[in-house]
């Protein structure tokens, strides 16, 4: 068991007892999104977190990236978990090294499965240039 399989569960469950409406309310008010994941494989964990430490440092690396991968203007850039950059149309692009594996993992988030998947490929193949 891992947090990846139970905060997908716990997160709503929680919101939905602080905040008083039922679960399906809360549902209810969400935007569908469709997400995809890949990995890049023997990656060391050194080059991941300089990738991760160059993309967090410079503004216009991450933006030459979102480009690469499809997408549009940095929005915002959450570094909880590695680096998580959303554009204005709230696509995610999510960057960070595996926790025992020698691996860069990348997931995304889209408005469509289509657009999930073209945003995926272009994402691997932009970080695995930049390596």
């Amino acid at each position: 068991m891992t947090r990846d399989s139970f905060l997908p569960i716990i997160a709503p469950l929680a919101m939905a007892r602080a905040a008083g409406p039922p679960l399906a309310a809360l549902a209810a008010q969400e935007t569908l999104r469709h997400t995809a994941a890949e990995r890049l494989t023997e990656m060391p964990m050194a080059a991941s977190q300089a990738l991760l430490g160059q993309l967090r440092d410079e503004s216009d690396a991450r933006a030459r990236l979102l480009s690469a991968a499809g997408l549009g203007a940095e929005a915002n850039c959450d570094e909880t978990d590695g680096l998580r950059m959303t554009d204005a149309t709230g696509a995610v692009l999510h960057l960070r090294p595996s926790g025992n594996a020698p691996e860069l993992r990348l997931y995304v988030e889209a408005r469509s499965p289509a657009q999930a998947e073209d945003v995926l490929t272009a994402a691997k193949r932009a970080v695995a240039e930049r390596l």
